[in-house]
């Protein structure tokens, strides 16, 4: 009976420590932490979709508005549109890169969404081309419509009609000051031929643009992230990541002006509206990495923990680094186009730069231990 009840014991007792064992090997592949960060990570892509298609909407209604009633009023009121849908747009950039294994409900043609830089006179007079663009070319474009625009918008040359700078160049008009945006008035879009062709191209071009967003959260992408492997799930929600916040935002925002200094490759040169723009960039790591900004979700459990149980120190590092950026972002003085000459605000966009890069290694270092590549 003894030694019956020592061979239960020990039977007990390998069970025991056969499940510590599984439960221990089962825990150095994340897959319960994995299983959380994909619930944050819809939270934060779904919080991000919603709130872009209620912005782009708005700025449809308000064109139309303004294209109905040219009055003041409006003409303010679209502005503002212009700017919510612009800043919502930046909240969704990191996860507009995501490919791989899954597939994106996110898809739309970034040609047709942002242009940093276009040839101006295609659309409308400038300085050096008075009386130039479809607004003053009745011969070539006898009328002007959302088909017609998207017609003539090309992707391999200069000549572009959608997209959110295209739009804010027509709101705001040229920028010929380092002091000032577009000068552009509300009379502009009076009841001229001139105006009211300014006013068509400028409607035509923001309903092609919320045309481009045809469908940003559905149900079979949240089946897919939910069940989807381990791998599959790290590289395609971190690859399109670092995608936006190494090339996107740390080059292409940041860099780019810095080295040039010049005011045409800032990202709002029209609405003087780019340091605002640094901010909401920041605020879209925030909600990608920390939920930032994500109100009734049960989830408390953020990709930047999934971090900290790969490496407690990157995870603190890479807090400290976004911490200090989103500082950094908010104290840039005056508008970008001085910032970018001043000697002050360099060092400070340089420095954000720096840090950006590094979250980038902290991240790909803590990915690189899960014994994922990217």
């Amino acid at each position: 009976m003894t030694i019956r009840i020592i061979g239960i014991i020990g039977v007990v007792f390998v069970a025991f420590f056969w499940a510590g064992c599984k439960k221990k090997a089962k825990d150095t592949n994340h897959t319960y932490e994995i299983q959380k960060a994909k619930h944050s990570f819809l939270a934060s892509y779904k919080h991000a979709a919603l709130n872009h298609d209620n912005a782009v909407d708005n700025l449809r209604i308000k064109a139309n508005q303004f294209n109905n009633i040219n009055i003041i009023g409006f003409y303010d009121q679209l502005k503002d549109a212009w700017i919510d849908s612009w800043h919502a747009y930046q909240l969704l950039r990191p996860f507009s890169r995501m490919t791989g294994a899954i597939s994106s409900p996110l898809i739309y043609d970034r040609d047709r969404v942002e242009n940093v830089t276009f040839n101006l006179s295609f659309l409308d007079s400038t300085v050096a081309q008075p009386n130039s663009g479809i607004v003053f070319d009745d011969v070539n474009f006898p009328q002007i419509n959302s088909n017609v625009i998207s017609a003539a918008h090309n992707g391999s040359t200069s000549d572009k009609t959608v997209g959110y700078q295209v739009a804010e160049f027509i709101i705001w008009g040229e920028d010929n000051s380092v002091q000032f945006g577009g000068m552009r008035s509300v009379g502009d879009f009076g009841i001229s031929s001139e105006g009211q062709r300014r006013r068509a191209l400028l409607t035509s071009s923001i309903v092609n643009l919320r045309n481009e967003f045809t469908s940003n959260y559905t149900s079979s992408f949240e089946d897919q992230i939910l069940k989807s492997s381990n791998e599959d799930f790290i590289r395609f929600a971190f690859s399109g990541f670092l995608k936006f916040l190494e090339d996107d935002f740390a080059r292409d925002v940041l860099l780019k002006p810095y080295n040039s200094q010049n005011k045409d490759d800032e990202l709002s040169r029209f609405s003087e509206n780019t340091t605002t723009d640094i901010v909401s960039l920041m605020d879209a790591v925030e909600l990608f990495l920390r939920g930032k900004g994500i109100e009734g979700t049960e989830s408390e459990y953020y990709m930047v923990d999934l971090i900290g149980d790969i490496d407690p120190s990157l995870k603190l590092e890479i807090i400290d680094l976004i911490d200090e950026s989103q500082l950094i972002a908010s104290d840039i003085q005056g508008n970008f186009d001085n910032a970018i000459s001043s000697n002050t605000e360099r060092i400070k966009i340089y420095e954000m730069y720096t840090n950006l890069n590094s979250i980038s290694q902290n991240l790909r270092s803590a990915i690189s231990k899960m014994g994922i590549e990217l």
